[in-house]
């Protein structure tokens, strides 16, 4: 059953070079144009056969090649049918032994090295080496190297080293090494060593190496070693080293050394050593090392050695070594010292060895020494110092302000 089939490809491979030889000359056995043709007929409803294609306009059945399209052809003219690509398109099975092309594919295209479609594919490409379209892609790529569209790729792309949206890309796309979309992305991303969107991320972007939204990125991102949003962040981030939110984050934001919000923080935003958050954070702060809020601070903030807040910090307090603040107002806890600086208030309750203030401390402080310029409240403490208390300014275990 196989040996009529073999005997007419055999024909078609021996024929077809000598064909497209002669300028578009082609062994057509059609009626109006449906049929067989075998070599480089311009528009064939049925199976055609050719070595390598210069002047196809359109097939609609089967388009088998040995080869790509001359697409740097400079004598290649552009059709005067408007609805036919420059190179022509392929409606159904676009076959390469071992690849095959055109301007325009919708269907299938199976190419045992690769699959090319100079302007469009909308469909379903699968290639030994890779899948790319000059423009849009809409549907299914498999590559065993890449997949790539050079405009916007919608659908479900994979490959073994990178997936490419030169665009936008709004689907699922993963590849061995990289997964990158050139502008806006929506969707799942996957990349071995990277995952990138250019611009807006709108999903889940994961990396063994760097989860990256060059703008503002809402849904979740996994790094291996980083996640990156370089402006605001919503959703779920975390990296293996670090996660950084160029603009606000709202979420989740943990990274394993470090996490870095650059302007306001909403949420938890913690890590092993240091987490930094540019001006207000609001929810959560933690730190295995230090926490630093660049304005204000309206939640908890935890660190193993030391809390600093800009401005003013409601509302808990906890650190190895030091709470700093210019403002503190609420409970502060630490081992070291809670320090108020710049003339600034400490409000409500403060434990520590030392609890020291500039400015003025209102509420309870329990600690070994206790110091401030004016006390509106209870100092409990081997040594307690109010500046301003006169006669009282210095006395053992209880001291009272005015």
């Amino acid at each position: 059953m196989l040996i009529r089939p073999l005997a007419l490809l055999l024909v078609a491979l021996v024929v077809a070079p000598t064909l497209a030889a002669q300028e578009g000359r082609s062994l057509d056995l059609m009626v109006n144009d449906t049929g067989l043709a075998i070599g480089d007929a311009e528009r064939v409803n049925g199976l055609r056969l050719n070595f390598r294609d210069r002047y196809l306009q359109q097939v609609n059945g089967i388009n088998l090649t040995i080869w790509t399209p001359y697409f740097n052809d400079s004598t290649r003219t552009r059709s005067s049918d408007a609805k036919t690509s420059r190179f022509g398109t392929v409606n159904g099975l676009a076959l390469g032994l071992p690849a095959t092309g055109a301007g325009n594919i919708n269907g299938l295209g199976l190419g045992l090295l690769g699959v090319v479609a100079e302007e469009e594919f909308r469909g379903i490409g699968v290639g030994g080496l890779a899948v790319v379209s000059g423009e849009e892609f809409s549907g299914i790529g498999v590559g065993g190297l890449a997949t790539v569209a050079g405009d916007d790729f919608s659908g479900l792309g994979a490959s073994g080293l990178a997936t490419v949206g030169g665009e936008s890309f709004s689907g699922i796309g993963l590849g061995g090494l990289a997964f990158i979309a050139g502008e806006e992305f929506s969707g799942i991303g996957g990349g071995g060593l990277a995952a990138i969107a250019g611009e807006e991320a709108n999903g889940a972007l994961a990396s063994f190496g760097a989860a990256i939204s060059g703008d503002d990125f809402t849904g979740i991102g996994l790094g291996g070693l980083a996640t990156i949003a370089g402006a605001s962040g919503q959703g779920l981030f975390t990296g293996g080293l670090a996660t950084i939110v160029g603009e606000d984050l709202t979420g989740l934001a943990w990274g394993g050394l470090a996490t870095i919000v650059g302007e306001d923080g909403r949420g938890l935003m913690a890590s092993n050593l240091a987490t930094i958050v540019g001006e207000d954070a609001h929810g959560i702060v933690t730190g295995g090392l230090v926490t630093i809020v660049g304005d204000e601070l309206r939640g908890v903030q935890v660190a193993g050695l030391a809390n600093i807040v800009g401005d003013d910090a409601r509302w808990l307090l906890v650190a190895g070594l030091a709470n700093v603040g210019y403002d503190i107002n609420g409970l502060a806890v630490t081992a070291g010292v809670n320090r108020v600086v710049d003339n600034g208030e400490h409000t409500g309750v403060g434990v520590a060895p030392v609890n020291w203030s500039t400015g003025t401390q209102r509420g309870l402080m329990v600690g070994i020494v206790n110091y401030t310029h004016t006390l509106r409240g209870v100092q409990v403490g081997l040594v307690n110092i109010v500046r301003d208390n006169g006669l009282a300014r210095v006395l053992p275990l209880l001291n009272v302000g005015r």
